[in-house]
């Protein structure tokens, strides 16, 4: 090590900003005159100065990213005008939603919502000054009847009016969200700008080439959806003894159709309010019952089926995976922190489409069970 790059990483090292960094500055100052004193002593002090300058990048990157998850949440990075116009194609925004943007920055994203989708929307940001440019905007764009600003923090906003949240924040945030997200109306819409919320998978990207975009290597932006799916895990029942047992993680499902002793393997995934169930294909359908079960050359395999909420439920926690089978429908999967583990079951699925011939038919009504199992008559 020579005395150039040594004089080069003190002087970063005295631009830190973090207090506690500003708190070495005399120190580092005072070191600069004794450099070509110690142009011997370099090559012995070399591991010793490595291990300093690491030692206070590392706590500089630590308060960094404190400071930006307790002060600010997430740094103001301006969403490309493409991007912009993509999450809201996505969304399939229109006249009849409340869009709320997530630290909204610019507010570009509720503008453009509310001037070329004709949607009201709401964006909120904790920076002052962001908040009253967007306002601004919002005048000069002749929307702000539709467009409103507001500082607030993103984790103080009402979410339950909203039918499209969208979100440039960063993955840890998301996740801080995401039971609140969850917890929403099914249905409701969220779009993310390249953050996805870990193991909860989207259900559509689509991936733009973004030439302009100020941040990554890549140039590209990743625009993700999701619908909130509706809380079905649990037993359903039917008339004729109809039973279903549905096991949900976020939008996929699995499930037993059961009549008597007769039952039928199924999977299939929830769009907001609708679910959609395919039977195992092949001999009895994966039946059981001597072969005169669900033969899906018979009944064919496809069913759908539509969530309808009896009233506003309240919201209920996320549960992770493994919820135990048998649990009441929507008492798992999204449940708010303070929510009971197993708070009463509400809804009714109604059966839009089913293969004719089998125990499900398009009109009929399942409720949730009362209790372990459905009474033999529904």
């Amino acid at each position: 090590m020579t005395a150039r790059p040594l004089r080069h990483a003190l002087h970063h090292l005295r631009h830190l900003g973090h207090p506690a960094l500003r708190a070495l500055r005399p120190l580092l100052r005072a070191l600069q005159p004794l450099l070509p004193p110690l142009q011997p002593l370099l090559p012995a002090l070399q591991p010793l100065l490595l291990a300093l300058a690491a030692l206070a990048w590392l706590a500089a990157a630590g308060a960094a990213r404190a400071q930006t998850a307790s002060d600010e949440e997430v740094p103001f990075i301006t969403t490309p005008d493409r991007v912009t116009l993509a999450m809201l194609q996505l969304a399939g925004v229109g006249p009849a939603d409340v869009l709320v943007d997530l630290g909204s920055g610019d507010g570009r994203i509720v503008i453009t919502a509310a001037r070329h989708f004709g949607a009201r929307g709401l964006g909120v940001d904790i920076v002052p000054d962001l908040v009253a440019s967007s306002q601004a905007s919002a005048r000069r764009a002749g929307v702000a009847d539709r467009a409103s600003f507001r500082v607030q923090d993103l984790f103080d906003t009402d979410l339950a009016g909203a039918s499209v949240i969208t979100l440039y924040l960063l993955p840890e945030v998301n996740l801080r969200l995401r039971p609140r997200l969850l917890a929403l109306a099914p249905g409701t819409r969220i779009v993310s700008h390249d953050w996805d919320m870990a193991d909860w998978p989207p259900d559509r990207t689509l991936t733009l080439a973004v030439p302009e975009k100020a941040v990554g290597r890549e140039k590209l932006s990743r625009v993700h959806l999701w619908r909130v799916p509706a809380r079905l895990q649990g037993l359903w029942c039917g008339s004729g003894g109809v039973a279903l047992q549905l096991q949900q993680r976020f939008q996929a499902v699995q499930g037993t159709l059961q009549q008597g002793a007769v039952q039928q393997a199924l999977a299939g995934r929830i769009d907001g309010a609708w679910l959609q169930l395919l039977g195992s294909g092949g001999g009895d359908g994966g039946g059981s019952g001597g072969g005169s079960g669900f033969n899906p050359a018979k009944w064919g395999t496809e069913w759908a089926a539509e969530w309808v909420a009896d009233q506003v439920a309240k919201p209920a926690a996320e549960a992770g995976p493994g919820t135990t089978p048998g649990a009441k429908p929507g008492a798992t999967l999204n449940a708010a922190p303070n929510a009971a583990p197993n708070a009463a079951p509400s809804g009714t699925l109604h059966i839009r489409r089913a293969p004719p011939g089998g125990p499900l038919q398009a009109g009929q009504q399942l409720r949730p069970a009362g209790g372990a199992s459905c009474p033999p008559g529904g």
